[in-house]
C-alpha cells in the first residue's frame, strides 16, 4: 500500500477488500503509529500487516506500533528512507544505523514478530551485502530484504543456520525434552 496519510491510502484499502483472498499480508511503508497499522488491518480479513519502519518517528514509535491491534508477523527496517530523512550517508560500517537498528530489532521480540533488516542498494557488490547482512544477523535480525534476485543467495547464505547452529539447537531441544 501507500503510506498511511497519503492521498491514496483509502483507495488502497478499498482495493484490498476485493483481492484479500489472494493476499497474505500487506506491507505498510512509513509506518509511524498503531492507528495506521490498525486501519490497514481492518481492511483485511487476515488483519496481517507488516510495518516498514523507515522514518525517525516510526522507529521511535516501534513499541507502540507493535502493540497495534493487528497480526504483525514481521517488521521491516528501512535504512535508506531513514538516512535520507536524516541527511546522512549510509555506509558499509553501519555506525549511523546502530541506534535505529537496535530500536527496530527489540520490539518484535515482545510480540513474536520477525525483525527483517534493510535492503543493501549496491546490487553488484555481494561481498558488502554479506558484510551488512552478517552485521544485521549479529544484532538480532532474522532476515534481510532484497531489491534484486541476485541478492537472495548471499542473504540466504548469511541467514541460514550453520551446521554448528543446527547441532546446538538439537542439543538444546533434547535437553529441554529430557527435563
Amino acid at each position: 500500500t501507500n503510506a498511511a496519510g497519503s492521498d491514496w491510502i483509502d483507495n488502497d484499502c478499498d482495493w484490498l477488500g476485493g483481492v484479500q483472498d489472494q493476499i497474505d499480508a500487506v506491507v505498510l511503508p512509513k509506518a509511524e503509529n498503531p492507528d495506521s497499522i490498525e486501519g490497514v488491518a481492518n481492511a483485511l480479513r487476515s488483519g496481517r500487516v507488516i510495518p516498514l519502519l523507515e522514518t525517525a518517528r516510526g522507529i521511535l514509535a516501534a513499541p507502540e506500533i507493535l502493540a497495534a491491534r493487528a497480526d504483525i508477523p514481521a517488521v521491516l527496517f528501512g535504512a535508506e528512507g531513514l538516512t535520507a530523512e536524516l541527511g546522512i550517508p549510509r555506509t558499509l560500517q553501519g555506525e549511523e544505523l546502530l541506534y535505529a537498528r537496535s530500536r527496530v530489532v527489540l520490539p518484535p521480540a515482545t510480540v513474536g514478530a520477525d525483525p527483517i533488516d534493510a535492503v543493501w542498494v549496491k546490487i553488484a557488490d555481494a561481498e558488502s551485502l554479506r558484510t551488512d547482512a552478517a552485521r544485521a544477523k549479529a544484532r538480532g535480525f532474522l532476515g534481510k530484504m532484497a531489491i534484486h534476485p541476485d541478492q537472495v543467495s548471499a542473504i540466504n547464505e548469511v541467514f541460514s543456520p550453520s551446521e554448528e547452529e543446527i547441532a546446538a539447537a538439537r542439543r538444546l531441544s533434547s535437553t529441554r525434552a529430557a527435563s
